[in-house]
């Protein structure tokens, strides 16, 4: 507070604006109201991708984790390899994250798919579904998630996969992997689909609108007849 003139009181704000009215509400509700204030300020987004954003759920522990095999509860990962969506995502840029070359990449694949396809070559791996990939904010919330694999065995420090010797060739072969899953083909095609749908829909939108509009012109036309003819003198 601060003393106002004539001796009343002004009482001044502190904190930062926009925050009236969570006083009520629990930190969980406080952390996700700010979050989705910064990605409004930051990015200019359409509808969808706001109603997504407010969809997006904000896990208590963002920590939580699946290790594969079980018998990996205790191995450290502090030597293991890092793989985030955006590594081998063929819509992501190489500033975004994207690691392979086009043509070695997927589209979108998710941390599932990843996880999928570590299981098939046998990689112990940890899952973190609620980690965030720090150079892409849309991943916040279209593909959230990233898994750590150990490609070096601690005890012989070989290879754990022989077609492995590292991040890239990692990130190639489950490039193949995924592409070629029946679970991530299917998918692809329905999101397709659904994308076609969308578009459709949206030049729906587009010639109704347009035609609404050539319909209010004619109507304004049509009230003006006549209005331009002259009298003639009655005879």
């Amino acid at each position: 507070m601060g003393k106002g003139g004539k001796g009343g009181v002004r009482v001044i704000q502190k904190g930062p604006k926009g925050m009236q009215g969570m006083a009520n509400k629990t930190p969980q509700e406080v952390q996700q109201a700010m979050m989705q204030d910064q990605y409004k300020a930051m990015m200019d987004i359409d509808d969808a991708t706001k109603k997504a954003m407010m969809m997006m759920p904000i896990p208590d522990n963002r920590n939580v984790e699946q290790r594969w095999p079980s018998s990996a509860k205790n191995a450290s990962t502090e030597t293991w390899q890092t793989v985030w969506p955006n590594n081998l995502d063929d819509r992501k840029t190489c500033k975004m994250g994207r690691k392979i070359k086009v043509a070695d990449a997927v589209t979108k694949p998710t941390f599932r798919d990843i996880s999928n396809a570590l299981v098939k070559l046998g990689l112990r791996h940890v899952v973190q579904p609620y980690k965030f990939y720090p150079r892409d904010i849309e991943s916040h919330w279209d593909n959230p998630g990233r898994v750590m694999v150990e490609l070096v065995d601690d005890v012989t420090e070989d290879w754990c996969h022989p077609e492995v010797e590292g991040k890239i060739s990692l990130l190639r072969l489950l490039g193949r992997s995924i592409s070629s899953t029946p679970e991530y083909k299917k998918r692809r095609v329905e999101e397709v689909e659904e994308e076609e749908e969308r578009v459709r829909l949206d030049l729906e939108q587009v010639k109704k609108a347009k035609a609404a509009m050539m319909n209010k012109k004619g109507g304004q036309g049509g009230t003006g007849k006549g209005k331009g003819k002259k009298k003639g003198k009655k005879k």
